[in-house]
């Protein structure tokens, strides 16, 4: 990964220099700059080298995180049109969202018509963020509420409950790094 990160900063380096500094007119002497920045030679760049390494390995780490809770980070970028700092803005908004709240206290009170409504919208919400997991069961719950199931139905909270605070867990920790 830092290889991918050092690879990644070589090429934005190489391009900077060229635009930046007229006077490096050949490849040579790009190639050579941009080596002595990565070396250490030229010290008023290494700073920003090693922030703009560590800001990638961060993002990775989220990523990877995301992933291993099943978030599918890719498709959400794709959905928000690459857009990820809407994404992440997004997914802040989820940890706010009180339906989870409702659908918890729907099922409570056995109330099966707000049950419904609540998990619908939470299935809408997780697959609009890909965040696939949670989607798949409350997927699940909502065929069952429909087919009047409401047992079944009711007896999924504790495996949804579980994997919806390990989902805004992870999300607090990845969101609190930005």
């Amino acid at each position: 990964m830092l290889l991918e990160c050092l690879l990644d900063v070589s090429g934005k380096l190489e391009k900077e220099l060229k635009e930046n500094s007229p006077g490096l007119k050949n490849k040579r002497e790009i190639q050579e700059m941009t080596d002595d920045i990565l070396n250490g030679s030229d010290q008023s760049a290494v700073g920003t080298v090693k922030e703009d390494v560590s800001a990638k390995e961060t993002k990775n780490m989220e990523l990877s995180s995301l992933k291993q809770i099943g978030i599918n980070t890719d498709s959400a970028i794709e959905r928000f049109m690459g857009n990820e700092s809407l994404y992440a803005k997004m997914l802040k908004k989820f940890l706010g969202e009180p339906t989870f709240a409702k659908l918890t206290a729907a099922v409570a009170e056995g109330n099966g018509q707000a049950a419904l409504e609540a998990s619908h919208t939470l299935k809408g919400v997780c697959g609009n963020l890909s965040i696939e997991s949670l989607f798949d069961l409350f997927a699940e719950q909502v065929v069952l509420m429909r087919a009047d199931k409401w047992d079944e139905a009711y007896a999924m909270m504790p495996e949804i409950t579980e994997k919806y605070e390990l989902v805004t867990d992870t999300l607090r920790n990845c969101l609190d790094m930005q």
